[in-house]
């Protein structure tokens, strides 16, 4: 199983990278509040989740400048109704429905960024939990300093919470491959529709090469959540197991790049196990009611914005 465990994550190794800008919800949160909005049914259902996911589909290109001022993670997560102005019919409007309920301005991601729905409007409610992450278990801290420790504090919790949601959805892997598995294959086409011209700036300069460059983001995510879906069906303990060992190597090349030397001998697979296992504990009481006042929120949203009926 540990063989298992080591080969899954070395697949799933190019997945994730610590940044400063984003601490949404996980692929299995977004993946849920979407099944639970179900705008669409059936296979474009199935559409929806994928395009709940897909806004970060770019968030593992690192030969772009992902989070550089209006580039793509700026213009997935806020110029999001462009989407939605592509074709709206079948399956590719289940993928707007989807595409439209991440959001950054007042979507899912916005009540983990900015304002939490049951956790304190004055911040997110992963940036929240966060803090209480960092100051609880200050050893991190005193290994690579305050700023960096809270940082990764981000993404432990993070990936705490994709545990804690498949507790509440043991089905969230099967539902996630069965999302990529279904996707429209004429998804690309709405992506290069709505953001080519965009992002032509930083992807080469012309949205010929911007068109490009979203096909093939798109195409690798689609097999990556095929992956992260079979991973998210390990049990608990081996999924735990597989995401230390992965997130370990991330560690590494962050705290390098900022800079920080670890002590010799420090093996950070046991650390960041823990402190995964301890935002779970901070988290596990009151995740699920943030989660399902998100999905209320989002669905509240979504109405208000025109773009809430079923059809």
């Amino acid at each position: 199983m540990r063989k298992k465990i080591v080969s899954l994550s070395l697949v799933m190794v190019m997945m994730f990278c610590f940044v400063s800008v984003a601490y949404p919800w996980g692929y299995a949160g977004h993946a849920y509040i979407a099944a639970k909005l179900n705008k669409q049914l059936g296979q474009r259902n199935e559409n929806e989740v994928y395009g709940a996911m897909a806004p970060d589909l770019f968030n593992f290109s690192f030969d772009l400048p992902v989070y550089a001022p209006g580039g793509p993670y700026y213009q997935l997560h806020y110029l999001f109704p462009q989407v939605w102005d592509q074709e709206k019919t079948g399956m590719e409007k289940g993928l707007g429905y989807g595409f439209i309920s991440h959001n950054d301005l007042w979507g899912a991601d916005f009540t983990a960024h900015h304002s939490s729905r049951t956790y304190g409007a004055e911040h997110g409610y992963v940036v929240a939990k966060a803090g209480e992450l960092s100051a609880a278990a200050p050893l991190l801290a005193s290994m690579v300093g305050e700023d960096a420790a809270l940082e990764l504090c981000h993404t432990f919790v993070e990936f705490g919470l994709e545990v804690l949601t498949k507790r509440m959805d043991p089905q969230i892997g099967d539902k996630i491959c069965s999302a990529a598995r279904a996707r429209s294959p004429r998804f690309a086409g709405q992506l290069v529709e709505a953001y080519a011209d965009g992002l032509a700036p930083y992807c080469g300069g012309s949205p010929e090469l911007a068109a490009m460059a979203i096909i093939l983001a798109e195409g690798e995510f689609r097999d990556q959540m095929l992956v992260y879906g079979q991973m998210l069906m390990m049990d608990e303990q081996d999924l735990l197991d597989g995401l230390a060992v992965y997130l370990a190597g991330f560690a590494d090349d962050y705290l390098a790049a900022n800079g920080i030397t670890l002590p010799p001998g420090v093996d950070l697979v046991p650390v960041i196990r823990f402190y995964m296992q301890m935002s779970m504990v901070l988290c596990e009481d009151d995740y699920p009611t943030e989660l399902g006042a998100t999905v209320k929120f989002v669905d509240a949203e979504m109405a208000r914005h025109g773009t809430g009926n079923r059809q």
